[in-house]
């Protein structure tokens, strides 16, 4: 991931753009509903999104007197989680809610001596105040403040594969584990990854650390038929970070990075009242963004004589203005239709400042050939962009229990610049925009009676200029437009409430997403001409192979039960999720796909008037699952996992009051 590139699939937490990172990874809690939706989003959120979205509504004040406290205990990884709320009215037009959350975890990895605390460890802290005032007629206001903090120490990462020099040194350390990615041992060790205890490699210290304020006000008012509604947004934070940036237990390189985030936005719609046969909506949105980050590349090669400091400052500005409408019209006939569109106008300006400090041990001389390429750099930009994406859906009803529609979609993503840059071409320091076109055609169906239902898509989507940020498997990040990616497929869900008692349900989801055209990729490690690497150039053709993260098939089965018990009541659930093998490297290097794995989870309830008990099993296969890899600087043919979660079965108490 690069720093300057917005999200591909982006999240909304009660309508306000969460577009970065550690935004994004903040601590969700008391939540109301998670919507996820997928494809491009260009109308009903204030910032374009082409792949997806995820808008999270928080839990709004109402006038009852409600009180929750819920927590939570797992020993194998050593979790802890205190959370919830107080609600209820302050005045006979003002209603109040807090919400709070405190958790730790040890972790799930040992890393060098298994005496020591595991990693990654985590710490958070989150609280909420929201208020809602009806005090004027027509009017209602919702504002809403959250601060949160999290500090993590450690990371979920272990080697992978190693090559004969790395193995070597690791020897000559005294670190004798394991380092294969098929769980044979090379020094007599286990391979952590495959049952995420015992002795394993002890990589530098690495953490991080986060701040982050955000605050919203909704407020809706009604003027004869037109709803006026204003959604104002403002979200910042503060992140620190360490990382063992050489991926190994050799103390070679070591980064350090912080960011500086601050985002306003003001979203207004006006909208018809009353939903009727035609319904109508116009708006606009603006947004501003600040981000400053520096960092340093800390460097103890001394083989090469790279020893010392290399230090970046990044700083990137945006606005954006958009305008966009939405329009619908029921006809009786059963047939609908739903048009929108959104123009984008969006400005960036960034510059970077970045230089040496000793590198290349006592005789480097800044601007010299002795600093290894690594000179000086000083660099301003800015760049406008603008674009309109419609979209337009063909709904049919033949009655209740039968509905059919056919859409087209569009959406991009802005362009920007590269925080890493650091080449001789200036024209390297920007990239372009990515756009995607997208068709589905799907159904939805009620069976049995109401007692059953079925949903069927069929999606066909095309993205260009695809943005991309390739690890060379040496020092650098290769920033740049990537070529065409086309993603079809398939997805099929149902479930069927056999009794009172019982439901059962299935998802099942074909995926064949492949590049479409990119003739200038970066060669894995080792590849050869007979496998498609360029003996002079060192690329290769990615075009028809299968992208990054994309799983041929997936299948989801549950199976849930309530039953009545003492004049409580008892509930299970069971969930059974199949992932089919799937690249994880930006290269598609095959020796590190993650293999097909099936996630088996269950919960087990018991719920009486005023309070609960849970007992919460997930990975009960104990499944090695990782989520990505990336090359180890300065040894080639060496790789580093970064893993999921493994089993933990966890007790969960809530009491209301």
């Amino acid at each position: 991931m690069n720093l300057g590139f917005e999200q591909t699939v982006g999240t909304f937490v009660d309508g306000i753009y969460f577009g970065r990172g550690q935004l994004a990874g903040s601590p969700f809690f008391d939540l109301q509903r998670v919507e996820v939706l997928k494809g491009p989003q260009s109308i009903y959120f204030g910032k374009n999104t082409t792949a997806g979205a995820f808008s999270i509504i928080t839990a709004n004040p109402t006038f009852n007197t409600e009180r929750a406290i819920s927590t939570l205990y797992e020993p194998n990884h050593g979790e802890k989680k205190l959370e919830g709320y107080f609600n209820g009215a302050l005045t006979p037009t003002l209603a109040g809610r807090l919400a709070y959350r405190v958790s730790d975890i040890d972790g799930w990895l040992v890393h060098g001596n298994p005496s020591e605390d595991d990693e990654p460890s985590k710490e958070q802290t989150a609280l909420r105040l929201s208020l809602s005032y009806v005090g004027i007629e027509n009017l209602s206001i919702v504002t809403k403040v959250a601060k949160t903090e999290f500090n993590t120490t450690g990371r979920h990462k272990q080697l992978a594969i190693c090559s004969d020099a790395m193995i070597a040194d690791l020897l000559t350390s005294n670190n004798t584990d394991d380092c294969s990615r098929d769980g044979t041992t090379w020094a007599g060790g286990d391979f952590i990854a495959a049952s995420g205890d015992g002795p394993g490699y002890n990589f530098n210290y690495e953490g991080s650390h986060t701040n982050t304020t955000t605050f919203s006000v909704d407020l809706n008012y009604t003027v004869g038929d037109i709803l006026i509604t204003s959604l104002t947004g403002y979200s910042a934070y503060k992140y620190g970070e360490d990382i063992d940036a050489d991926n190994s237990p050799l103390n070679i390189m070591i980064y350090a990075l912080s960011e500086d985030f601050s985002q306003l936005s003001e979203e207004l719609r006006i909208r018809n009242a009353e939903k009727d046969v035609s319904n109508w909506m116009l708006g606009l949105y603006v947004q501003r963004a600040s981000l400053d980050t520096t960092d340093q590349v800390h460097l103890n090669y001394s083989p090469f004589f790279l020893v010392g400091t290399h230090s970046n400052a990044f700083s990137q500005d945006s606005s954006v203005w958009s305008i966009f409408a939405d329009w619908s019209l029921e006809f009786e006939s059963g047939f609908g239709l739903n048009l929108g569109v959104r123009y984008t106008r969006e400005t960036k300006e960034a510059n970077k400042h970045s230089f040496n400090a000793h590198l290349g041990g006592n005789t480097a001389v800044i601007g010299t050939g002795l600093d290894f390429g690594f000179a000086p750099r000083d660099i301003e930009a800015e760049r406008t962009e603008s674009g309109l994406t419609p979209m337009a859906v063909i709904k049919y009803s033949s009655n209740v229990y039968a509905h059919y529609y056919a859409s087209v979609n569009t959406g991009f993503k802005s362009g920007g610049y590269d925080y890493t840059w650091r080449s001789e071409n200036e024209n390297d320091f920007g990239f372009e925009e990515e756009s995607v076109l997208s068709y589905e055609l799907g159904s939805k169906h009620i069976l049995l009676d109401g007692r059953a239902d079925l949903q069927v898509a069929l999606f066909y989507s095309t993205f260009e200029d695809i943005q991309s940020s390739a690890y060379d498997g040496g020092t650098n990040l290769v920033v740049g437009n990537a070529g065409e990616i086309l993603s079809q497929g398939v997805e099929v869900s149902s479930h069927i409430k056999i009794t009172s008692a019982y439901d059962i349900g299935f998802s099942y989801g074909y995926l064949n997403s492949k590049y479409e055209l990119f003739d200038n990729a970066a060669c894995y490690y080792n590849q050869t001409v007979e496998e498609g690497c360029s003996a002079t150039l060192n690329v290769r053709s990615l075009t028809g192979e299968r992208t990054q993260f994309s799983p041929e098939h997936s299948v989801n089965l549950y199976l849930a039960t309530s039953h009545n018990f003492m004049s409580n009541i008892v509930t299970t659930r069971l969930d059974i999720n199949y992932v089919d093998e799937f690249a994880i490297t930006n290269d598609l290097d095959p020796r590190l796909n993650q293999p097909a794995h099936t996630i088996i989870n269950f919960r087990l309830g018991y719920t009486a008037e005023n309070y609960g008990l849970a007992l919460l099993g997930k990975n009960l296969t104990n499944s090695h699952i990782s989520f990505w890899s990336a090359d180890v600087p300065f040894y080639q043919g060496t790789s580093a996992l970064f893993s999921e979660r493994f089993r933990s079965i966890a007790l969960q108490y809530t009491y209301s009051f």
